[in-house]
């Protein structure tokens, strides 16, 4: 790489234009959250602490992660510090001439590490935190504080809402995530997180089993609204049999002929989102289950939209790729 990443920033910082620079300042997104699919791993984020005064232990083990996932052959994406457990990430991509880049606070710019190979400048959390979701395809918890709970929670909580499908891993370094895995365990126990959570993280110490489960891994699809219509039907088969009248069950979808996982379908009217809007009528999407949730006959994953499920009467199979 052409030029000094941190003097390239700290000129951008300034409004002045370096040559070589990698830098650019974080647009404003839309606010609209797409479903990201997973893919192929060529990018990890590693979260992790800042303090400088922590247990050389956590230390060696963010050197050989940041080692580990060089020697794999991806990037490594932190926060850009130089020191604490990013730093030493840091270290460990460098020593196997790996790439490492960073979406560091402006505020910060100054303590940058010196050998990262992409600085980005972000102005404010919500964009850095932006910066290293939108641009990873994996995410790896080290130690660290409220930061970074903050923020491999956040990483957590939009995969059970189904907005990518992408592998966690808290490394565990003397046993530091054993509350929080077992907080993580009584929310699934307790009903207010999804089983199916179970499958997306992994929490270990060991760095090779953290690769591997990166490397490996096969997504599972987690459909949140199962927490919702368990709780609802559970609290309406309660009512029935308390007034003697016969207990609720989901309703049967109606079979469409045709209607099978990878076949296209077209929306034959809009389709108004829970969350994120209207799908526009003629839409198409590739079916990934049959049938769906809560009565519906299919669960699609549309071209210009997130994955939804379909009720009778909204769509047109139009074949199978």
């Amino acid at each position: 790489m052409n030029g000094n990443p941190l003097a390239a920033a700290a000129g951008f910082a300034a409004g002045t234009a370096v040559g070589g620079a990698c830098m650019w300042r974080m647009a404003q997104r839309e606010k609209i959250q797409a479903h990201k699919p997973f893919k192929n791993i060529e990018t990890v984020a590693i979260y992790g602490g800042s303090s400088a005064t922590v247990d050389p232990q956590f230390l060696e083990i963010a050197v050989k992660i940041g080692k580990g996932v060089a020697e794999r052959g991806w990037d490594q994406l932190n926060g850009g510090g130089s020191v604490g457990m990013m730093g030493a990430a840091t270290d460990g991509g460098v020593s196997a001439d790996g790439t490492v880049n960073c979406v560091i606070l402006d505020k910060f710019l100054p303590f940058a590490h010196k050998a990262l190979n992409k600085v980005t400048v972000a102005y404010n959390m919500s964009d850095r935190k932006k910066g290293l979701y939108e641009n990873s395809d994996a995410f790896i918890s080290l130690p660290g504080g409220l930061g970074t709970i903050e923020e491999i929670m956040e990483v957590l909580s939009w995969r059970q809402l189904g907005f990518h499908e992408r592998p966690v891993v808290l490394i565990n370094t003397n046993g530091f995530y054993n509350h929080l895995a077992e907080f993580l365990e009584h929310c699934i126990k307790s009903g207010f997180v999804s089983t199916k959570v179970r499958s997306c993280f992994l929490v270990t110490e060991d760095v090779e089993e953290c690769l591997d489960f990166i490397q490996n891994y096969k997504p599972e699809f987690i459909d949140k609204t199962e927490i919702h219509q368990g709780v609802m039907r559970q609290t309406e088969t309660d009512a029935a049999r308390a007034a003697g009248l016969p207990t609720l069950s989901a309703p049967t979808p109606t079979p469409l002929p045709g209607l099978v996982i990878g076949a296209r379908v077209v929306l034959v009217k809009p389709l108004r989102l829970q969350r994120t809007g209207t799908l526009a009528e003629g839409s198409v999407g590739i079916v990934t289950a049959v049938p769906g949730e809560g009565g519906s006959i299919a669960e699609v994953d549309f071209d210009d939209g997130p994955l939804t499920d379909v009720f009778p009467g909204t769509v047109k199979v139009l074949g199978t790729d």
